[in-house]
C-alpha cells in the first residue's frame, strides 16, 4: 500500500458491491497538510485483495493531485491551461478561458506507487461530448515519469475516433519531454460503453390542442433519481408495436415515477396499450452525444504483470463480470509500477470540464 497518510475513515463509496468486508481503520500522518483519503479492510475477489484505499472528492484531497503534461500544440505552454476544483461532489479538471489547446493532454497522478493493483475509478458525467468541445476522460495505471517530463502509462480513456463517443481504447502511452507527440502501443480490443436508454412497457395517446403521449417505461426513471429523465429533456423515442408514438427531438413536459409525458405533435386520444421499445436522451447535434447517455459510470482494472481484466458498467446498474481479458505484448513495454492517475484529453474553452468521482485502489499480493 502507499504511504499517502490518511486521516479519517469514511464508508467506501461501494453500495454497488455485494458481500463488502467489514473492518475500518484510521491513520494519520501528514502528507501535504491534512488528507482525507479513507482505508478499509474488504474480502472481495479472493485472497488476493488487501487494504483498499478509497479517495473521496473533497477540498483537502483535491490537493493530493499533481498535474504532468503528456502533449501540448503549445510552445511555451502556459500554466495552467487547466485547473482541478471539488463541484458537486466531483473531482473536476476544469479548462480555463484562455486555453484553446484541442490536442492538449494530461495525466493527475495521486501520491503512491503501486504494481500489481485493482482499481474502480467513477467517471461522471463532462461538460459536452461533441462540437467546439469533446473532453475524452480516463484512467492510467503504473504511471511513470522522469524529472524532464518524459513518461509512460498503461491508460484506459474514451478517445473518441472517427466520432465513436463510446468506445473505450486501452494502449501503453509513451511520450517525450517536448510535449510534441504521444507514441501509444494499442491493445487490439475495444470496449464499448453501454448506453442509459428506458424501455417501454406501455404507450398511451392524448389529443387536443397541445397533443402528448405518455410512455410508461421501466423503474428507476423517474424525476428523483439523478439519472433519470427530467422535465425539459429531448429525448428520441423508438416502439415495436406502434411506431405512430415513435419521435425525434420531443420535448419531456412532465415525470411522475416510471411515467413520462412528452410532446406529441398529431396525436389523438389512444388508450393505454402494452408496447415494446426505448427512451433515448437526444443527441444535441448531429456529431454530438448528450453525456449523461454514457456516464456517469464505473470503470475498473485490474493488472497483475502485463494482465489486465477490465468492465464497465453505468452507475445505477449491477457490476457485470471481466468484459476484457488479455495480456498486454511484450512490445509494449509497461512499466512495473507506477503512480495511479486521471486522464484529461481535448478539454478546452471556457465552462467545459471532466469530472470523476471517488477512486478505489487496492494493492494485489501476487501468489
Amino acid at each position: 500500500m502507499s504511504e499517502a497518510a490518511v486521516s479519517a475513515a469514511v464508508p467506501p463509496a461501494s453500495s454497488r458491491r455485494r458481500n463488502r468486508g467489514a473492518l475500518l481503520v484510521g491513520i494519520g500522518i501528514m502528507l501535504v497538510g491534512v488528507v482525507l483519503v479513507v482505508v478499509a479492510w474488504r474480502g472481495n475477489d479472493g485472497p488476493d485483495r488487501t487494504g483498499s484505499l478509497t479517495v473521496m472528492p473533497s477540498p483537502k484531497t483535491v490537493s493530493l493531485w499533481e498535474q504532468h503534461l503528456i502533449t501540448s500544440g503549445v510552445k511555451d505552454r502556459p500554466q495552467p491551461a487547466h485547473t482541478m476544483s471539488v463541484v458537486d461532489g466531483q473531482f473536476r479538471v476544469n479548462s480555463t478561458a484562455a486555453n484553446t489547446e484541442g490536442s492538449r493532454r494530461e495525466v493527475w497522478t495521486m501520491p503512491g506507487t503501486y504494481g500489481d493493483v485493482d482499481v474502480v475509478a467513477r467517471i461522471d458525467a463532462p461538460s459536452s461530448l461533441g462540437g467546439a468541445s469533446t473532453p475524452q476522460p480516463g484512467i492510467a495505471l503504473r504511471t511513470t515519469i522522469d524529472a524532464g517530463g518524459s513518461g509512460s502509462a498503461l491508460v484506459i480513456d474514451a478517445n473518441i475516433w472517427s466520432r465513436m463517443f463510446d468506445d473505450l481504447k486501452v494502449g501503453v502511452w509513451t511520450w517525450p519531454a517536448a510535449f510534441d507527440t504521444v507514441d501509444v502501443d494499442a491493445v487490439d480490443q475495444t470496449l464499448t460503453m453501454d448506453h442509459r436508454d428506458a424501455r417501454i412497457r406501455a404507450v398511451a395517446g392524448h389529443g387536443g390542442p397541445e397533443p402528448t403521449a405518455t410512455l410508461v417505461v421501466d423503474s428507476g426513471y423517474d424525476e428523483f433519481s439523478p439519472y433519470g429523465f427530467r422535465v425539459g429533456d429531448r429525448v428520441d423515442i423508438e416502439t415495436r408495436r406502434d411506431d405512430r408514438y415513435d419521435q425525434t427531438d420531443a420535448r419531456v413536459t412532465g415525470v411522475t415515477g416510471p411515467v413520462l409525458v412528452v410532446t406529441a405533435p398529431g396525436t389523438t386520444d389512444r388508450p393505454l396499450t402494452v408496447d415494446e421499445g426505448t427512451v433515448r436522451l437526444h443527441d444535441p447535434t448531429r456529431y454530438s452525444m448528450n453525456p449523461r447517455t454514457l456516464y456517469p459510470r464505473y470503470l475498473r482494472v485490474r493488472l497483475i504483470g502485463s494482465h489486465l481484466w477490465l468492465k464497465t458498467w453505468l452507475v445505477d446498474q449491477p457490476e457485470p463480470g471481466w468484459q476484457l481479458d488479455t495480456v498486454l505484448p511484450a512490445s509494449a513495454a509497461l512499466p512495473a509500477e507506477g503512480a495511479i492517475g486521471l486522464i484529461s484529453n481535448h478539454l478546452t474553452g471556457a465552462d467545459q470540464y471532466i469530472a470523476f468521482g471517488a477512486l478505489e485502489i487496492t494493492p494485489i499480493d501476487s501468489p
